[in-house]
Protein backbone atom coordinates (compact mmCIF):
# COMPACT_ATOMS: atom_id res chain seq x y z
CA UNK A 1 0.00 0.00 0.00
CA UNK A 2 1.39 3.40 -0.94
CA UNK A 3 1.82 6.20 1.56
CA UNK A 4 -1.00 8.20 -0.10
CA UNK A 5 -3.37 5.24 0.08
CA UNK A 6 -2.50 4.73 3.74
CA UNK A 7 -3.20 8.39 4.54
CA UNK A 8 -6.44 8.24 2.56
CA UNK A 9 -7.58 5.14 4.45
CA UNK A 10 -6.75 6.74 7.80
CA UNK A 11 -8.64 9.88 6.78
CA UNK A 12 -11.69 7.81 5.79
CA UNK A 13 -11.59 5.98 9.12
CA UNK A 14 -11.46 9.27 10.99
CA UNK A 15 -14.34 10.63 8.90
CA UNK A 16 -16.40 7.58 9.86
CA UNK A 17 -15.62 8.26 13.54
CA UNK A 18 -16.57 11.93 13.10
CA UNK A 19 -19.84 10.83 11.52
CA UNK A 20 -20.59 8.43 14.39
CA UNK A 21 -19.90 11.12 16.98
CA UNK A 22 -21.96 13.66 15.04
CA UNK A 23 -24.89 11.24 14.91
CA UNK A 24 -24.66 10.71 18.69
CA UNK A 25 -24.74 14.50 19.20
CA UNK A 26 -27.73 14.83 16.86
CA UNK A 27 -30.24 14.09 19.58
CA UNK A 28 -33.37 14.49 17.46
CA UNK A 29 -31.87 12.63 14.46
CA UNK A 30 -32.63 15.39 11.98
CA UNK A 31 -29.11 15.48 10.53
CA UNK A 32 -28.14 18.75 12.24
CA UNK A 33 -26.60 19.89 15.51
CA UNK A 34 -26.81 23.17 17.37
CA UNK A 35 -23.94 25.36 18.48
CA UNK A 36 -23.55 23.74 21.93
CA UNK A 37 -23.18 20.26 20.42
CA UNK A 38 -20.81 21.68 17.79
CA UNK A 39 -18.58 23.22 20.48
CA UNK A 40 -18.70 20.02 22.54
CA UNK A 41 -17.62 17.87 19.60
CA UNK A 42 -14.75 20.24 18.83
CA UNK A 43 -13.62 20.03 22.44
CA UNK A 44 -13.76 16.23 22.29
CA UNK A 45 -11.28 16.39 19.41
CA UNK A 46 -9.14 19.05 21.09
CA UNK A 47 -10.15 21.59 18.50
CA UNK A 48 -11.68 23.68 21.24
CA UNK A 49 -12.39 27.31 20.65
CA UNK A 50 -11.32 29.68 23.39
CA UNK A 51 -14.15 32.15 23.69
CA UNK A 52 -17.87 32.37 23.03
CA UNK A 53 -17.01 34.90 20.32
CA UNK A 54 -14.69 32.37 18.62
CA UNK A 55 -17.36 29.69 18.78
CA UNK A 56 -20.03 32.02 17.41
CA UNK A 57 -17.77 33.23 14.62
CA UNK A 58 -16.68 29.73 13.67
CA UNK A 59 -20.26 28.48 13.77
CA UNK A 60 -21.42 31.35 11.56
CA UNK A 61 -18.56 30.79 9.10
CA UNK A 62 -19.31 27.09 8.71
CA UNK A 63 -23.09 27.28 8.86
CA UNK A 64 -23.41 27.70 5.09
CA UNK A 65 -27.21 27.75 4.99
CA UNK A 66 -27.35 30.23 7.90
CA UNK A 67 -30.10 28.26 9.61
CA UNK A 68 -28.47 28.15 13.05
CA UNK A 69 -27.60 24.48 12.63
CA UNK A 70 -24.56 22.56 11.43
CA UNK A 71 -24.91 19.59 9.10
CA UNK A 72 -22.59 16.58 9.08
CA UNK A 73 -20.97 17.89 5.90
CA UNK A 74 -20.34 21.29 7.46
CA UNK A 75 -18.93 19.66 10.61
CA UNK A 76 -16.53 17.40 8.70
CA UNK A 77 -15.50 20.29 6.45
CA UNK A 78 -14.63 22.34 9.54
CA UNK A 79 -12.62 19.56 11.19
CA UNK A 80 -10.72 18.97 7.95
CA UNK A 81 -9.92 22.67 7.69
CA UNK A 82 -8.57 22.82 11.24
CA UNK A 83 -4.84 22.94 11.73
CA UNK A 84 -5.11 19.79 13.87
CA UNK A 85 -6.64 17.48 11.25
CA UNK A 86 -3.41 15.61 10.46
CA UNK A 87 -2.73 15.12 14.17
CA UNK A 88 -6.26 13.79 14.62
CA UNK A 89 -5.69 11.26 11.85
CA UNK A 90 -2.50 10.02 13.51
CA UNK A 91 -4.02 9.93 17.01
CA UNK A 92 -7.11 8.13 15.77
CA UNK A 93 -5.00 5.59 13.89
CA UNK A 94 -2.85 4.90 16.96
CA UNK A 95 -5.90 4.49 19.21
CA UNK A 96 -7.55 2.22 16.67
CA UNK A 97 -4.48 -0.03 16.50
CA UNK A 98 -4.33 -0.48 20.28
Amino acid sequence: MSKNQEISNKSLSLEKKLQEDFEKADLNNDGFIEITAFASLLNNYNIGLISTYDIDRCFADHNRIKDGLISLDEFIRYVKSSNKYELLIEEFSKNKEQ
